[in-house]
C-alpha cells in the first residue's frame, strides 16, 4: 500500500539494510582501492618517479566511482538479484537529457547572479565558481581527459545510482517526495568536501537531481545534469590552470 495518497511507491523497494551494506561495502572497496594506489605510488617512487600526480584528482574520481559501482553490485545486484535498470538505468527521451543540461546551465548562472548581486551589497565583485582544491589536479593534458572521465562520467553515474536510485528512493517511500528530496540532498551535500564547491550550489544542484529522478522515473536525466555540473567544474579548473582563467 502507498504510504501516501498520490505518491506510489518506485518498485522494487528499496530496505534500510541495503544502504547500510552499499554503504559499508563501498567503504571496503575504498580502502582497498586506497591500498592499492599507495603500493601503487611506492612502487613509482621505487622507480624514480617522485611526482605528485599519482594520487590525485583523476584517480580519487575513478576510485570513488568504481568503489560505489562496486558495493551497489556486490548488495543489489548479487545480492538481492536487481538489475541495474531497477536502480535508475530506465532509458528516457532526448528531451529529458536536454532539460537536465538547461537545469544545469540555469543553476550556475543563477549562483554566479546571487554572488554578484552579493557582492555588490558587499563592495566585493569576486565571484567565486571553482572549488579550492586546484592543486589535486595535474597540469598535463592527459590528466585533464581522465580527470573529464572519471569525474564527469563515472562518479556522475555511480552517485546517482547511490544517491537518488538508492537512497532518495528509500526516504521518498518513507517520508514523501519533499522531505525525502531535501533529505537526500542534505547527505548528498554533506558528502562532498568543503573544498569541492559551494555547499549552496550543490545542495540546489541535488534538489534538481531528485526531481528529475522523481519526474521522469529514470536516472539517467539526473546523471546527465551531474556530468554536466562536473564538467563546467573541471574545464573551469583547467583553463584556470593552463590560462589563468576565470
Amino acid at each position: 500500500m502507498d504510504r501516501y495518497p498520490g505518491v506510489p511507491v518506485i518498485w522494487p523497494l528499496i530496505r534500510g539494510a541495503d544502504i547500510v551494506r552499499v554503504v559499508l561495502a563501498t567503504l571496503g572497496l575504498t580502502i582497498g582501492l586506497a591500498v592499492v594506489a599507495a603500493v601503487g605510488y611506492a612502487v613509482l617512487v621505487m622507480l624514480g618517479f617522485d611526482g605528485p600526480t599519482a594520487l590525485t584528482a583523476p584517480v580519487a574520481f575513478f576510485a570513488e566511482g568504481l568503489a560505489i559501482l562496486g558495493g551497489i553490485y556486490t548488495v543489489m545486484v548479487r545480492g538481492r538479484g536487481l538489475n541495474w535498470r531497477d536502480l535508475g538505468w530506465d532509458p528516457v527521451s532526448w528531451s529529458w537529457a536536454l532539460l537536465a543540461v538547461a537545469a544545469c546551465v540555469g543553476v550556475y548562472a543563477a549562483f554566479i547572479t546571487v554572488q554578484l548581486v552579493m557582492g555588490q551589497i558587499r563592495g566585493d565583485a569576486t565571484v567565486q565558481v571553482l572549488p579550492a582544491l586546484l592543486p589535486a589536479f595535474p597540469a598535463s593534458p592527459l590528466s585533464f581527459v581522465f580527470s573529464l572521465l572519471g569525474g564527469a562520467v563515472l562518479v556522475p553515474i555511480a552517485e546517482e545510482f547511490l544517491f537518488r536510485g538508492i537512497l532518495y528512493r528509500w526516504l521518498r517511500d518513507r517520508w514523501g517526495v519533499w522531505l525525502g528530496t531535501v533529505v537526500s540532498s542534505a547527505v548528498f551535500t554533506a558528502m562532498h568536501p568543503p573544498g569541492a564547491g559551494s555547499p549552496v550550489q550543490i545542495f540546489v544542484m541535488a534538489l534538481a537531481l531528485a526531481v528529475f529522478y522523481e519526474r521522469s522515473r529514470s536516472a539517467i536525466p539526473g546523471m546527465v545534469l551531474h556530468a554536466t555540473n562536473n564538467a563546467i567544474g573541471i574545464a573551469l579548473i583547467y583553463a584556470t590552470i593552463w590560462f589563468g582563467g576565470p
